[in-house]
């Protein structure tokens, strides 16, 4: 009877210990067919939801924004020197200068070929975009983008949506040239007064806190000033002709990134930190998308 009870359990045993065994081989061989299911469902959903409609040439303008931001950020976590003393926010604003990189960019390619989606893609840029400009001290930018863009992506999501097609774009609009220019007059007037403004002491002590008050600005220091009060003043301009359609609003994008170029640069010089080198890298590769999505704008106007 003894003998009995233990084969029985030996037995017990040996088809508990098969079956383990069936189920360490077999769990896997699932996770791995449900991981090939989700990743053909995520790649099916990007290729027809995000990337529909995508030509070769925006692809590799993407690819090569993600590269370089992917590069920058890898070469920020190896090399110390240029971080800042707080190490673990340095990190943090590292990545965050990549993920604003990839979302800035694949918003100027949705505005480029007249997607609505672009407000969802810039509205995730402009709340990550205000941070490194906040880290940096660059005060205009970061006021830009917290202040006035945030709301305005919401606004002219709704207004595109409202004139978009079935296929979620919408029919540009072409402004008069005597009313460009007029405006565009009334950006430099802006620009020049800011530019003055940046410079007092006042102004300074209170947007740019952490660095000495400059009583006699180097050229260096002016180029920052105007960089600021450029991107400031464009950008306001190019968003609202932006909501409202205009074809024109894309040179003033053109404006507003050289002059951002020109304002990571010099803040590359002075705070010689890596995120200001991604921003700069980000915002060359931009300008290209821009004047790529202006000659699409174009295009468009010209078969009408």
């Amino acid at each position: 009877m003894y003998f009995h009870k233990k084969f029985c359990f030996y037995q017990v045993v040996i088809r508990r210990n098969n079956a383990d065994t069936t189920l360490a081989l077999v769990m896997p061989i699932i996770l791995i067919w449900l991981f090939v299911i989700m990743l053909n469902e995520t790649q099916s959903f990007i290729k027809n939801k995000i990337f529909n409609g995508w030509t070769k040439f925006e692809v590799i303008l993407l690819s090569i924004n993600c590269a370089i931001g992917l590069a920058i950020m890898i070469w920020g976590f190896v090399d110390y020197k240029l971080v800042s003393e707080v190490q673990w926010l340095a990190y943090l604003i590292n990545v965050v200068s990549f993920l604003a990189c990839v979302t800035n960019a694949i918003c100027f390619i949705l505005i480029g070929k007249k997607r609505v989606s672009n407000y969802i893609w810039g509205l995730i840029a402009v709340v990550l975009l205000g941070g490194v400009a906040f880290f940096n001290e660059n005060t205009a930018t970061w006021i830009l983008n917290w202040v006035f863009y945030i709301p305005t992506q919401i606004a002219g999501f709704f207004m595109w949506r409202h004139a978009q097609n079935k296929k979620s774009e919408i029919k540009p609009r072409k402004l008069k040239w005597y009313i460009f220019m007029c405006l565009s007059i009334i950006c430099v007037g802006i620009v020049v007064a800011l530019t003055y403004v940046n410079s007092l002491p006042d102004v300074q002590k209170l947007f740019y806190p952490s660095n000495d008050i400059i009583s006699n600005p180097s050229f260096i220091d002016w180029l920052r000033f105007f960089a600021d009060a450029a991107v400031l003043t464009v950008s306001v301009f190019a968003m609202i002709m932006m909501i409202l359609r205009y074809v024109e609003q894309l040179l003033l994008w053109i404006v507003a990134d050289a002059s951002l170029i020109i304002l990571w640069v010099v803040t590359l010089i002075i705070e010689q930190d890596v995120s200001a080198i991604q921003m700069v890298l980000t915002w060359v590769v931009t300008l290209m998308i821009v004047i790529y999505g202006y000659i699409n704008w174009r295009k468009q106007l010209v078969k009408k």
